[in-house]
């Protein structure tokens, strides 16, 4: 399935509309099947989430930053 540079949109892999909120779509779901509503063909969708971590000392400074340039 192609990725939205934003990540906001399911896109048909067909014709590559943009349908609707991609939050809305997967709400206790983990595939669906989905008709596009411009080129009228089934395509399956699936969220996938990447989540980043990040730390920091509580002076605000870059405690990951500092280590690595030791």
């Amino acid at each position: 399935m192609p990725k939205t540079s934003d990540g906001c949109y399911v896109i048909c892999p067909y014709c590559g509309e943009k349908h609707g909120d991609a939050s809305e779509w997967f709400r206790g779901e983990d595939a669906r099947r989905a008709d596009c509503q411009a080129c009228g063909r089934e395509f399956i969708c699936w969220a996938e989430n990447d989540v980043t971590y990040y730390a920091r000392d509580a002076e605000g400074g870059d405690l990951l930053k500092a280590a690595l340039q030791r």
